[in-house]
């Protein structure tokens, strides 16, 4: 199977739900074939932080390595667990993750949803935003109240 490059844009964003009048990103640092970005975020103390790479991979194998609920506790920082709660549409799921923090701080926890997005011909987008209500319970965790990664903008 010939390996073909695909770019795959990763973006963590907090507090970022609907923000108005957002600046544009600025490089943070480019090396390795990573670049990373960040801007502020009007009345938030974070920033929001976006990653852009191109992998030397065929793109089935990366996507479904990078898709692998299983096996994110191993690339995810801090995260201790990651349950599939359910599929909702072929490209669409429902996650639980927990992430184990150092003593003093408390283990944090979220439900996201997660959509998986072909941009172009070899360009993909994965997408994960936290979720809430009643059928999401709560844990002797503190929830994360907002999350959302994945946005190209």
């Amino acid at each position: 199977m010939p390996i073909k490059k695909f770019s795959l844009i990763v973006g963590f964003m907090s507090l970022a739900f609907g923000i108005p009048a957002q600046e544009s990103w600025k490089v943070l640092k480019n090396q390795d074939g990573i670049t990373l970005y960040w801007r502020s975020v009007p009345g938030s103390s974070f920033n929001q932080i976006k990653a852009t790479f191109v992998l030397q991979s065929p793109v089935k194998m990366a996507l479904s390595l990078l898709t692998d609920i299983k096996y994110q506790n191993k690339y995810i920082y801090s995260c201790d667990t990651s349950q599939l709660i359910r599929h909702s549409e072929p490209h669409v799921r429902v996650i639980y993750h927990r992430f184990k923090m150092p003593w003093p701080i408390s283990d944090r926890d979220d439900y996201c949803i997660q959509r998986i997005s072909k941009l172009g011909a070899s360009k993909y987008q994965i997408e994960t935003k936290n979720t809430s209500g009643k059928e999401y319970p709560l844990t002797s965790c503190v929830r994360i109240p907002y999350e959302h990664s994945g946005s190209s903008n």
